[in-house]
């Protein structure tokens, strides 16, 4: 059990994020071949790829917060390069404050969805689990950020030990 949670910890992102593309290109190169070759489309493909499209930015940005490739203003540390630590911290709990909040809102607009039973104009599937990616990828880069803070918080202790 250990041994799977480290690799869902080390490859959750990368192997959902790469699932992904290959269902976005898979659909898409069909429906492409479908258009040229047989001169028929099929009226669900853009729609499918699209939301899968939703889950792979929500997931990535986890994924960003797990490896800490998120856009950062660093143009402070350039000037202050010894402050750097304390802007990876105050970067770590922006993306705490910042996704916190926005799973709050999302909580609140998938109840309305789930209520009101919209569905999708072409494939006819439930609206509420497109917008779901907007909680998972949320809910994951909580995760992500409370990650990096308790093991910068450790990083951080073992230098106070060393020194």
């Amino acid at each position: 059990m250990k041994r799977v949670l480290l690799w869902l910890d080390k490859n959750f992102e990368e192997v959902f994020m790469g699932s992904t593309m290959v269902v976005m290109f898979v659909v898409l190169f069909g429906q492409t071949i479908l258009r040229y070759f047989f001169n028929a489309a099929l009226n669900w493909p853009e729609e499918l790829s699209r939301f899968v499209f939703i889950w792979y930015v929500f997931i990535g940005m986890a994924y960003c917060e797990r490896n800490h490739t998120h856009l950062i203003v660093d143009f402070l540390s350039a000037f202050f390069p010894k402050l750097k630590p304390v802007y990876a911290w105050v970067g770590d709990a922006s993306v705490l404050a910042f996704s916190s909040v926005m799973a709050y809102f999302g909580i609140v607009k998938l109840k309305t969805l789930m209520k009101s039973g919209q569905l999708s104009p072409a494939m006819e599937f439930p609206m509420w689990i497109a917008y779901l990616a907007l909680e998972v990828g949320f809910a994951l880069c909580i995760f992500r950020a409370i990650q990096s803070i308790v093991l910068r918080f450790m990083d951080h202790r073992k230098e106070g030990e060393n020194e």
